[in-house]
């Protein structure tokens, strides 16, 4: 009985595909390796589509290293030169979302980081300035951000399309000696046509043919 329940074991120890299964419910292990590399590669899909966010302004889109100054933080407090600034003309506001709030009529306290971009750039900040913190004097438009997906603009950027505008242009004609035929022909035409005066003795003029 001893060797039996050995043997038993032993073949137990030899089958692990089949515990394999058991544990991972009817699945095999390659198809759980494939799963696991399908969420390896989302992973990535996710971390690059958050650094191409990391490089792009919250409230404009455009890319920060376009805009020539220092960039700051969505849900930073504000710097010290800023308050300043702000507190001069009244707001007193000491937090960014609240002063973009505010300005750009966008309410960022729920943003999500890989969704929206952290930064914004210089040339918002200066908008957000000129207004004072609490109106705008620009007409800055802010994008709306999606989650990624298979369609996204930021990792797959549509190329442009090269599209001509405006009237065709004509294709020069091939009939030249036609063109030269009846040009003479109107020049003979005109000759044709021309008068000579012969006085006559009523005083009567005579259209004559050359």
């Amino acid at each position: 009985e001893a060797q039996l329940t050995v043997g038993e074991q032993e073949g137990a120890l030899n089958v692990p595909g089949s515990i394999m299964k058991l544990c991972l419910g009817g699945k095999n292990k390659e198809n759980v390796e494939g799963a696991g590399r399908q969420v390896d590669l989302k992973l990535q899909e996710i971390d690059t589509h958050m650094e191409h966010l990391r490089s792009l302004c919250r409230l404009c889109g455009i890319l920060l290293r376009k805009a020539k100054g220092p960039d700051r933080e969505v849900q930073g407090d504000l710097d010290d030169s800023s308050r300043y600034a702000l507190r001069r003309m009244g707001c007193k506001a000491s937090r960014w979302p609240d002063v973009i709030l505010k300005v750009f009529k966008v309410d960022v306290s729920g943003d999500m980081e890989s969704i929206h971009p952290p930064m914004f750039c210089h040339r918002c900040w200066t908008v957000a300035m000129r207004g004072g913190g609490i109106c705008s004097f620009s007409r800055t438009r802010v994008p709306i951000w999606k989650p990624h997906n298979s369609h996204c603009l930021h990792c797959y950027p549509k190329r442009p399309i090269l599209q001509r505008r405006g009237r065709k242009r004509r294709k020069p004609l091939h009939s030249l000696p036609k063109r030269a035929t009846r040009e003479t022909s109107t020049v003979g035409n005109r000759l044709w046509r021309q008068t000579t005066r012969q006085p006559t003795s009523n005083g009567l003029e005579i259209l004559v043919k050359p």
